[in-house]
């Protein structure tokens, strides 16, 4: 495990996909579109606000792997 996820990463995962449901929230998402299943272990769980110690519920959304690589590197080129 990345060590920026912290003893609780299980935590605000586990609540995030119970509260937003196991499948990305990203209404462009490709694989959505096309009708390809997600497993949950392809899905990642995105802090909007980019501190990964802000796990309130509000910060945080569900999000395939490949959304949230393209989202990440969206901002980090951004910020950059």
């Amino acid at each position: 495990m990345p060590p920026h996820f912290g003893s609780s990463w299980g935590d605000y995962r586990t609540h995030a996909l119970r509260k937003y449901g196991e499948k990305c929230s990203n209404l462009d998402c490709n694989l959505t579109l096309k009708g390809i299943e997600i497993k949950k272990s392809m899905l990642d769980v995105h802090h909007k606000d980019g501190d990964r110690s802000n796990n309130s519920l509000t910060n945080l959304e569900v999000l395939c792997v490949w959304c949230h690589a393209l989202l990440t590197r969206a901002l980090w080129k951004e910020n950059s």
